[in-house]
């Protein structure tokens, strides 16, 4: 009898700790999940001031080649199919600035073009010049939340961002547009 008492409360031991540990791990599901909600959450919220701020510049004093930038910088970040080479690009890239940050300062042509006429815009509209700044920030933020594998892949360092947007998304465009060039699909595989 004694026998079958043990067994009874081995088993029921057995029961409290598996039921201990199923409510354990519903509750990281749930945990995960509530994050990756409140992540679209915030994506969603920075679509919304991506676009309202990209409407802002169809303005006739906006330049024209930092209007045409900022629709260049919204199509990479958000055509799901370029998701992997605008990854890739940047992940590239990143990891050349960190091993000699010192050889990619220099500015090419386009940004110095760029920086300038953002520097103009400034002076004369400031608020163009802010919806501008504030159209690639969110755009890029809102690609981090969106597909949280890529967190991080921009390295954005949010106060060079501020201080010189241009150049910074020109980088990553840059880079993302050579590498989309040179990218050719693998043909599919027959079923």
């Amino acid at each position: 009898m004694s026998e079958s008492i043990s067994t009874t409360l081995a088993f029921v031991v057995l029961i409290i700790v598996a039921a201990a540990v199923a409510l354990f791990v519903n509750k990281r599901q749930r945990e995960a999940h509530a994050r990756r909600e409140a992540e679209m959450r915030e994506a969603v919220d920075l679509l919304a001031v991506h676009a309202k701020t990209l409407a802002i510049l169809d303005d006739d004093a906006m330049p024209a080649s930092l209007a045409a930038f900022a629709l260049e910088v919204s199509d990479l970040l958000h055509d799901f199919d370029q998701r992997p080479v605008v990854l890739a690009a940047t992940r590239i890239k990143r990891e050349e600035y960190l091993r000699s940050p010192r050889l990619s300062t220099g500015l090419g042509p386009e940004t110095e073009r760029l920086q300038a006429n953002l520097e103009t815009l400034l002076a004369t509209r400031p608020d163009l010049a802010t919806a501008y700044v504030q159209s690639i920030v969110a755009g890029i933020l809102s690609f981090e939340r969106r597909f949280p594998e890529c967190a991080g892949a921009f390295g954005l360092d949010v106060a060079k961002l501020i201080a010189s947007p241009v150049n910074e998304a020109e980088r990553v465009v840059r880079q993302a547009k050579t590498m989309r060039a040179g990218w050719t699909p693998e043909p599919a595989m027959a079923a």
